[in-house]
């Protein structure tokens, strides 16, 4: 089986899982597969049967966006807009236009010419564009079941970005097949905890131990972090309170730092805290059984983005490692939610984040869904249209769309 006809097994697979896509196009459904697979990875936030129409804006008059949401990982609700072709082969060309539509899309919504677009499609943008938050980025994603063969991604991203030229807060995504495949088999291999790996320390036998051994202080390798990252996605942060927020002065600080000053993150990064059955040191490396990173998930994910830090030009962070107490797996999650609960502190905990891996706000939240019921666990989740949901909490305008 090709990737093209593994991708078209996931399609129909969709279709006999959600009687409202047994209609629908091989292409509307594909649009579906996309969005589930990249942008709700995370088994905890849960996409809706019901949002389906409402993110597909793929249709007449779409001003080609075929895919409008807001970006559920995001604190700051950043807009995505995308395109997708369910074609066996593709052209640069052709994948250059349809960015460019997308660029040509958002211009003439933003500047009021709403009149060109059919109603969903202009409705979804103004809703998507209304929660907003104020810092946000607009991200555009290209989706193919094509292969990319010689097609040079870096050079339409540049030609893309050329339209924007007084407004840089924007981010580009062009996935090929591969990458694609790639993506859907990172979302069915989630596990709620990485069976073994190891971190690389700076000296042998330089850690600092509490207790019965039941936790330890290390320098840790930033390379090794990148690796386990570069290996198992964000598996490796499934205990986390969240996954990866988008906030552009945090992620700045840590970018810069690692490119002009390594040495010093050290000292002005807090780490990370890593929850596991159990662990053992082993002269310059501290083996790893059934682990999580329960807090650094903003620090892990800049480390795995940045491509100043190699093999080559390693450095130092600090990373406190503890056993994981209890027996059932209930008890085991409300162990880890009590340390990611205290050790979470470089970006504001809400009371949201605080239950949202709590067993049993996960099972609760399971069950209303079923029944069409949207409860948030998890920030970063994505508040539905009211029309759906009701819920007293939302706000009446985004009951108008």
């Amino acid at each position: 089986m090709d990737n093209y006809e593994f991708i078209a097994t996931k399609i129909n697979a969709l279709k006999e899982k959600y009687p409202s896509l047994r209609a629908r196009t091989d292409d509307y459904v594909f649009s579906v597969l996309c969005v589930k697979n990249h942008f709700y990875k995370n088994p905890a936030l849960v996409l809706n049967e019901d949002e389906f129409a409402e993110i597909v804006v793929d249709g007449t008059r779409d001003g080609g966006a075929d895919i409008l949401l807001t970006d559920p990982n995001s604190e700051e609700s950043d807009m995505v807009i995308g395109q997708s072709k369910f074609y066996r082969t593709i052209s640069a060309e052709t994948v250059l236009n349809a960015m460019r539509k997308m660029a040509d899309f958002y211009k003439d919504m933003t500047t009021g010419h709403y009149e060109q677009f059919n109603r969903q499609a202009r409705n979804r943008f103004l809703y998507v564009d209304d929660v907003r938050g104020e810092n946000s980025k607009v991200h555009f994603v290209f989706y193919t079941s094509a292969p990319q063969k010689k097609i040079n991604k870096t050079d339409i991203e540049r030609k893309f970005r050329a339209q924007f030229t007084a407004f840089d807060a924007i981010e580009v995504s062009i996935l090929f097949v591969d990458d694609i495949e790639k993506q859907i088999r990172e979302a069915e291999a989630y596990k709620p905890t990485i069976e073994h790996g190891k971190i690389i320390i700076d000296a042998p036998k330089n850690i600092l131990r509490y207790g019965d051994n039941e936790a330890v202080i290390i320098n840790a390798s930033a390379f090794s972090i990148k690796q386990l990252y570069a290996e198992h996605g964000t598996n490796l942060l499934s205990l986390n309170l969240r996954y990866h927020i988008t906030g552009g002065k945090i992620d700045k600080e840590i970018r810069e730092t690692i490119k002009d000053n390594p040495a010093s993150f050290w000292f002005k990064n807090n780490g990370i805290t890593i929850i596991c059955d159990d662990f053992q040191p082993d002269g310059c490396e501290v083996k790893l059984t059934n682990f999580s990173i329960v807090n650094g998930g903003q620090t892990t994910y800049m480390l795995h983005k940045s491509k100043n830090l190699d093999a080559a030009h390693d450095f130092w962070l600090s990373c406190k490692i503890i056993k994981t107490v209890g027996i059932t797996a209930d008890e085991k999650n409300a162990f880890s939610l009590e340390i990611a609960k205290a050790a979470n502190s470089q970006k504001p905990i809400k009371d949201a984040d605080l239950k949202a891996n709590a067993p049993e706000q996960i099972r609760f939240a399971q069950a209303m869904r079923t029944i069409g019921i949207f409860y948030q666990t998890k920030r970063g989740e994505i508040f539905v249209d009211v029309l759906h949901y009701g819920g007293a909490g939302n706000s009446i305008r985004r009951a108008t769309v």
